[in-house]
């Protein structure tokens, strides 16, 4: 019988929060129901800073552990990677460390896969809050240079991140994201059941995702107006999906000041 090293696999998983997934929730969710399904010789450790849902342990090689303090501000991010998460690792004697957003710890030596969706505190440093831009600004470069293998979402992004942080093509690696298996397209019946349900039976155009000022969500408004004015005899809808961020107030600006805002839903 052949032989195999059990690998012990330290995830981040701060980002899996009970029925308020975005996008790099969505990610983690849907890269590691994958991997621990495919991976069943090995052992994950689910480093959460709160309690966690039964939903997300996808399998009996997943072990969670709660990990305090509960990481929502920069003094937080820095303790619970720093301290928390960094002791964990090595209680736990992990071999690698994934972790599928822009943060890592810094003072442990453990091989680290990071994963880096975009640059937006850097190109849009005006959309969040002094305190998280400052952490970003210091904190980025740092992590860069400390992880082993980065992972890139897009080739635009790994071209970010080489060119402003002069990374060595060698540490970078390109990962598409793909869509779930729920997208895929609707026979008619289908079509009008959805249209009844959410825009009164009119075709619509949909956002999905957070709704903040860097999410172009006011640009989007304002062609939708440019639509209808060019199209009178046409009735879309504009259906906007998404909890209210940071400085959401200037997407609300954006509505209330539409000609068109009975039918943004």
């Amino acid at each position: 019988m052949p032989t195999f090293n059990v690998m012990r696999i330290g995830v981040n998983t701060r980002l899996l929060l009970p029925g308020t997934l975005e996008g790099i929730g969505r990610f983690t969710h849907e890269v590691l129901k994958r991997m621990v399904k495919q991976n069943p010789e090995d052992e994950f450790y689910f480093f959460f800073d709160r309690s966690c849902e039964e939903k997300y342990l996808y399998d009996d090689n997943v072990t969670p552990v709660i990990l305090g303090p509960q990481s929502r501000h920069p003094v937080l991010w820095y303790w619970w990677f720093e301290k928390s998460v960094s002791k964990a690792l090595i209680q736990n004697k992990i071999d690698v460390f994934f972790t599928p957003e822009l943060y890592c710890c810094l003072s442990v030596d453990t091989p680290t896969l990071m994963i880096i969706h975009d640059l937006a505190y850097a190109h849009y440093p005006r959309h969040i809050p002094f305190s998280h831009r400052t952490y970003l600004e210091h904190f980025v470069p740092r992590f860069i240079k400390r992880a082993d293998k980065i992972g890139c979402v897009s080739q635009a992004t790994k071209d970010d991140v080489k060119t402003r942080f002069s990374v060595d093509e060698e540490k970078l690696f390109v990962s598409y994201n793909g869509p779930t298996p729920g997208f895929k397209p609707l026979n008619n019946d289908e079509r009008s059941k959805v249209r009844d349900e959410i825009s009164d039976g009119c075709p619509y155009f949909v956002y999905i995702g957070s709704m903040h000022p860097r999410k172009n969500i006011g640009r989007l408004i304002l062609a939708y107006d440019q639509f209808r004015e060019k199209n009178p005899s046409l009735n879309h809808k504009l259906i906007l999906i998404g909890r209210l961020a940071w400085k959401a107030g200037r997407i609300k600006e954006a509505y209330d000041n539409r000609p068109y805002k009975e039918d943004i839903l």
